[in-house]
């Protein structure tokens, strides 16, 4: 078994209560099993675990790290040790517990997330963030800086001009189209059953603008090979795009109890140990192909291309940045 990516819900809880957010926060339901969990020791075994599997980069987020800070400085460290690389994703660029752990860690990548128009007051408080990320002098010494879009109806429009901006100045951007949920294994809320997907002229026009960007050497993550695909195949609907299924495993999620997951989507535990725990390889890789099987699809860009990779349909030179 080999992977790209490891994708790490570091926090289960959250400041925030965005549309389409179905992700269990023990700060707004009481229904939560997840915890958090693991001794630093265990968590450095599990760190270990990740490379050995093949990872080549850690991506931490959860709902909201930095609302769990406590060993994160020592997560991160442990994963530059491994040879790693790693970035924290979070809609609190401006906080303290940024500032804490830039001057407690040796983190040199910060994705933050960026919307540009609003479905609710929480996505307008992350997008104000995210604007001010793009100038705020404590991050002009890092390595990698990141920026990340969902894409909807509501924003689809701006999503041009906020690539341009970002990558004007020298900022990666990253985009995802606003998945509907689809039961208690997602991630995604149903919203009431109300339709936020972006148009399919939209996206055409927007996969067209981003391989323009691309080519002209702007940091756009997300691979040619990607944007084509879906140009082809986006039709309106987010969950008919593409499938995992029958593909090689490209990643996994780790939850914030240690649990490993296919997906930060598609939540169906192993049930053969936590990540720090001695796994079966053989028996993992078996069930990573098999528990996918129910998942209705998606359009995960980075989904996508981490099986790509691993399939050695691309290469990972954009993807780990």
């Amino acid at each position: 078994m080999k992977i790209t990516k490891v994708e790490l819900l570091w926090s289960r809880e959250c400041p925030f209560a965005c549309t389409g957010c179905a992700m269990p926060n023990p700060l707004r339901t009481s229904k939560t099993s997840i915890s958090h969990q693991g001794t630093l020791k265990q968590w450095r075994r599990g760190i270990e675990q990740m490379k050995r599997l093949g990872s080549q980069f850690v991506a931490i987020y959860g709902a909201e790290p930095l609302t769990r800070m406590e060993r994160l400085p020592e997560i991160v460290d442990h994963i530059h040790r491994t040879g790693m690389a790693c970035t924290v994703i979070t809609a609190l660029p401006r906080s303290a517990q940024m500032r804490e752990l830039l001057s407690s860690s040796s983190l040199d990548s910060v994705t933050c997330s960026y919307d540009g128009a609003y479905l609710d007051g929480s996505r307008k408080s992350k997008g104000v963030q995210g604007q001010l990320f793009f100038n705020s002098p404590e991050y002009q010494h890092l390595r990698d800086r990141a920026v990340v879009a969902t894409v909807s109806k509501e924003n689809e429009h701006l999503i041009i001009d906020m690539a341009e901006q970002a990558t004007r100045d020298d900022i990666w951007f990253l985009f995802d189209l606003y998945h509907p949920g689809t039961g208690p294994l997602s991630k995604c809320g149903n919203d009431d059953k109300k339709d936020h997907a972006p148009s399919k002229e939209g996206v055409l026009g927007i996969c067209e603008a981003l391989l323009k960007l691309k080519k002209q050497g702007r940091k756009i993550h997300a691979s040619a090979d990607y944007l084509n695909f879906l140009k082809m195949n986006y039709q309106g609907d987010v969950r008919s795009v593409w499938h995992c299924r029958g593909k090689v495993v490209g990643w996994l999620t780790v939850d914030a109890d240690g649990s490993v997951l296919p997906c930060d989507d598609w939540q169906k535990p192993f049930e053969g140990g936590k990540i720090w725990d001695e796994l079966d390889e053989e028996r993992l890789e078996r069930w990573a192909l098999d528990s996918v099987e129910d998942c209705p699809g998606c359009s995960w860009n980075t989904h996508r291309d981490a099986i790509q990779i691993e399939a050695k349909q691309i290469k990972g030179s954009s993807y780990v940045h």
